[in-house]
């Protein structure tokens, strides 16, 4: 099973005119026990595509949350990832629809 944590109820409330989100990430993180055990890695660059595959694995193995900034400016993404978050969307998915599976082939 893939290790995610779903805090919902604890979300601040966020101001649509924020351009990066991801201090208001750190800030949830701290409030439900994730602090330092999230991974940003900025898409773009050719780096973080060739790495994206490992990092995701391993942030699934070790139970981190993995930000990917600018995710638009990663095209094309590796097909290994592309399959690899298609998987973790799958199972999420199912473990949060009220009804396992309903309407969800």
């Amino acid at each position: 099973m893939v290790p995610f944590h779903l805090a919902v109820s604890s979300c601040p409330k966020l101001d649509y005119t924020l351009a990066n989100p991801t201090q208001e990430l750190f800030g949830l993180a701290r409030d439900v026990g994730m602090e330092g055990r999230i991974h940003v890695v900025t898409c773009g660059d050719v780096t973080s595509g060739q790495n994206l595959t490992q990092v995701l694995k391993e942030c699934m193995s070790a139970g981190y949350w993995l930000v990917l900034q600018n995710a638009h400016l990663g095209q094309p993404w590796p097909q290994d990832s592309v399959q690899l978050i298609k998987v973790i969307l799958y199972w999420t998915l199912r473990l949060l629809l009220p009804v396992h599976g309903a309407g969800f082939q």
